[in-house]
């Protein structure tokens, strides 16, 4: 939880976490920001996303639904981030369905579109940087699709750590720094930019227990996946 407790000394707004579990575990160590569930919520933790005050990231119309009506049961309005998938392929509403999405979730009176957001794919690779702004073209016509629905999100954010350095224009009103806080610079930021001077924060070390010579030709663990092309030691 130090980080947690530098970070908010260093006056970071919001803070990022997978799941509500790890957005307790922060409300626990005296975090008040506010906390965005990146992974969204399981079925039977809408009460306790409220009662934490977490703000969960929403991609199906039956998760809007279940937080609508636990909200509605507390007699609250909450707030949400939708997703939209403009090319990432995970978690997310395709771009291609925003409009009947939207066109559903008006009709939740608990819940309040309070941000928007997407994921790039290939931030940091520059031989994706067509890609990359085809996803950014994507997120503005969902943009303009939200706002001829009605809503106007206060927060809209496409920046991970990769686009945070080498495409302001994903920017938006929120950056999400993953890697980069740990101290990665190379593994996640385009070779075209300039390394920040980051320090990693932590290591994994372990210890070999066998080493064992093998014979080109032979097959290694489950489902035969891997056949060495030559005599090795493994």
């Amino acid at each position: 939880m130090g980080q947690n407790q530098r970070l908010a000394a260093e006056g970071v707004d919001w803070f990022g976490v997978a799941t509500p579990e790890e957005g307790i575990e922060l409300r626990a160590a005296g975090n008040t920001k506010p906390i965005l569930c990146l992974g969204g919520f399981w079925k039977g933790q809408e009460s306790a996303c409220l009662e934490q005050r977490l703000t969960p990231v929403v991609y199906r119309l039956d998760m809007i639904e279940a937080f609508d009506r636990a909200a509605k049961g507390a007699g609250v309005v909450a707030d949400v981030h939708v997703k939209i998938d403009t090319g990432m392929g995970r978690l997310g509403i395709r771009s291609d369905e925003v409009s009947e999405f939207l066109e559903a979730l008006k009709k939740f009176e608990n819940i309040r579109v309070d941000g928007v957001m997407t994921h790039l794919a290939a931030a940091d690779d520059p031989a994706h940087e067509v890609f990359t702004y085809k996803q950014l073209k994507n997120f503005q016509v969902a943009m303009k699709a939200l706002r001829e629905h009605g809503f106007s999100p206060t927060y809209v954010h496409a920046a991970n750590s990769a686009a945070t350095f080498s495409y302001p224009e994903a920017r938006g009103d929120i950056v999400r720094p993953g890697g980069t806080l740990y101290g990665f610079t190379r593994d996640v930021l385009s070779p075209q930019i300039e390394a920040p001077s980051f320090l990693p924060v932590m290591a994994l070390y372990s210890r070999i227990m066998l080493l064992k010579q093998v014979s080109k030709g032979e097959s290694l663990g489950y489902g035969c996946t891997f056949q060495t092309n030559r005599d090795s030691l493994i």
